[in-house]
């Protein structure tokens, strides 16, 4: 099975935060950058494999929070579950997570690579 992604990004102004899914979470992140009108920032995601149920049942929970599509208010009751999984990770992981952060951030381009899936052969 392919690895799967649920993720937390969040607006860097606004502080709104998107709960999606994907397979291919640096260029998801990309993409969802290059069409915002700010800076987006991931908070935390979670990789494993059958994950599109997870993303169904977290905007199921936080459906009062709701903006629009899967935006969703900084509730503290997300912000929350955003600090408990990262809280369960290691300091290896934490830093690894972090350091792929870092150069997410410093050239997101550097991210946003064509899917080979998906172009000419």
């Amino acid at each position: 099975m392919a690895r799967e992604y649920v993720y937390f990004a969040q607006g860097a102004e606004s502080k709104n935060i998107k709960i999606g899914w994907s397979t291919d979470l640096w260029n998801r992140l990309a993409h969802i950058q290059a069409h915002s009108g700010e800076h987006i920032v991931l908070r935390m995601h979670i990789v494993g494999e059958d994950l599109r149920s997870l993303e169904t049942c977290l905007h199921m929970q936080f459906g009062a929070h709701r903006l629009h599509g899967e935006w969703f208010s900084p509730a503290p009751e997300i912000l929350v579950v955003i600090e408990q999984l990262r809280a369960g990770m290691t300091e290896r992981e934490l830093a690894d997570y972090d350091a792929q952060q870092a150069i997410w951030i410093a050239n997101p381009e550097r991210i946003n690579v064509p899917n080979k899936r998906h172009s000419a052969a």
